[in-house]
């Protein structure tokens, strides 16, 4: 069973070498806002010379610009490992492909959901129920875009290699009556919010893109610090060697860290400070 954290009393045999987090749920509030206390504390993090690898469901924009507000350096693994940032550039990208952006906008019609798609640059949406959009969270799809306007689209006129993530969104009580079916039909598929389903392409996570970031600056997994709260962190939490869960994360994800966090206000940016100072 997974430790709760004391931020005055650190159970770390060794300092860990740099910080991997998840962004939503993790490093933000309720309405997906990263906050000033949280910024701080990255570029705390940085200028103590730790290495910051982001790693988000959201489009690019929606990571790099944390970094930028932060004012630090950093890699962001994007769209659920689809899209991999070096700090300066796009890497790699896996689009979604053909076949599976077809069925998942045929599966979005059926149960008239809200669609999303997310390219390199953009947040694409469409909602087949009009009513459907009064409940989606559009303001937390907002937030966690940083400013950057969602792209209301007809899916039937995207190029489907432009997108490397799609997404459906629907009420908590929908998913859960369509949950099943999602995952059997798109395999990896990941509920990270009560209101959202991930999809990516086949054999397609966020460790993909972190593994990549890690490698390139000569770093050892055993050596990092992640931080997630959902069932798209599981594959690669387990991976790093100080893996840590927010107090509210998913039974999955707490039965796969060493590790979890303290309720607490910004209890990440605590974290931070307490390994920098430790």
């Amino acid at each position: 069973m997974a430790e709760e954290l004391d931020f005055e009393n650190l159970p770390f045999d060794e300092k860990p070498e740099c910080f991997v987090f998840d962004v939503d749920g993790t490093l933000t509030d309720e309405e997906s806002r990263v906050g000033p206390e949280t910024l701080a504390a990255l570029k705390n993090a940085d200028d103590a010379g730790f290495p910051i690898i982001l790693a988000t469901g959201r489009l690019l924009f929606g990571g790099t610009n944390i970094l930028r507000r932060a004012g630090v350096k950093g890699w962001v693994i994007a769209g659920a490992g689809a899209i991999v940032w070096n700090g300066e550039e796009v890497v790699r990208t896996y689009p979604i492909g053909e076949e599976t952006f077809h069925r998942v906008v045929d599966f979005a019609k059926k149960y008239q959901l809200v669609l999303t798609g997310t390219t390199v640059n953009d947040l694409l949406v469409q909602a087949f129920n009009p009513l459907a959009v009064e409940h989606a969270p559009r303001g937390i799809m907002e937030n966690a875009n940083e400013g950057h306007p969602l792209q209301e689209v007809d899916f039937d006129a995207v190029d489907p290699m432009s997108i490397e993530k799609m997404g459906v969104a629907a009420p908590g009580k929908v998913l859960d009556a369509l949950g099943s079916q999602i995952e059997e039909m798109f395999p990896g598929a990941v509920r990270g919010h009560e209101m959202f389903y991930d999809i990516q392409a086949p054999g397609v996570d966020k460790w993909k893109g972190i593994k990549e970031a890690l490698d390139a600056q000569g770093l050892d997994p055993a050596r990092a610090l992640g931080v997630g709260d959902s069932d798209n962190d599981v594959p690669w939490i387990s991976r790093v060697g100080f893996s840590v869960s927010v107090a509210g994360g998913s039974v999955a994800l707490k039965q796969a860290v060493r590790w979890t966090l303290p309720p607490a206000a910004t209890p990440v940016a605590k974290l931070i400070d307490a390994v920098i100072s430790d």
